[in-house]
């Protein structure tokens, strides 16, 4: 009786051993935004908006220091030789209660007009009316910045045609008529439907106590054009 051979054999190198056990894949890791991503993105989008809102609604501050748009930075200080400095007149100071414009008299002659600078240091806002040699009449105003320099100029807003304006504490000269808003420093318009249409500012001197402005200066005024948006 013969013998069989069992070819079977025994371990790794077998057909019939089980499969080695194989760990199951590990999925992907998903990447999500950081949290401090999250924040820079968002500091870019809200200065971003805030750009374009200042390029829109009048001055924006840049530095600190509120800088006209280029609509108005052609129209501001137009009438003022290069070089002009506005002359100090006090120390100033806050505008702690709202100024609104006090009428005065003023003289005005052949050489032009003069202002009595002790009424407009203690009043700080005062308004008054110079006649053209062809009669139109032409409103100005003069009066004391915080800094303590002196302004006069026309206390005109083109659009709305307001002649009169009130300073208040919010360091703004607002028009009473349609409430634009231009700041007491710089004259850089802040809100309002207006707000793109500097007053213009009129070269004076001061002796002692009178405030001259030269009648050529007053004659060769004109209105600003319509050339800006409104509203």
């Amino acid at each position: 009786m013969g013998s069989s051979k069992k070819n079977t054999k025994i371990g790794n190198g077998s057909k019939n051993a089980a499969p080695a056990h194989k760990s199951p894949a590990k999925a992907p890791e998903k990447k999500g935004i950081s949290k401090p991503a999250l924040i820079a993105a968002g500091i870019v989008v809200v200065a971003v908006v805030g750009f374009m809102m200042a390029a829109g609604s009048g001055g924006s501050k840049q530095g600190g220091t509120l800088t006209p748009t280029p609509e108005e930075a052609k129209y501001i200080g137009r009438f003022l030789p290069q070089g002009y400095i506005e002359p100090k007149v006090t120390e100033g100071g806050a505008v702690t209660a709202d100024i609104p414009m006090a009428p005065i008299q003023i003289e005005q002659s052949d050489a032009g007009l003069t202002i009595p600078l002790a009424e407009v240091v203690s009043k700080r806002n005062v308004g008054f009316n110079y006649t053209k040699a062809d009669g139109t009449p032409i409103a100005l105003i003069a009066y004391v910045k915080p800094s303590g320099k002196l302004v006069v100029a026309v206390s005109f807003c083109v659009p709305c045609k307001g002649t009169s304006h009130t300073m208040t504490t919010d360091s703004a000269m607002t028009c009473d008529a349609c409430g634009t808003k231009r700041d007491i420093e710089t004259a850089v318009g802040i809100s309002g439907p207006c707000k793109l249409y500097p007053m213009d500012e009129m070269p004076v001197t001061v002796d002692g106590d009178t405030i001259t402005i030269q009648k050529d200066i007053l004659e060769n005024w004109i209105e600003q054009p319509t050339d800006r948006k409104v509203g």
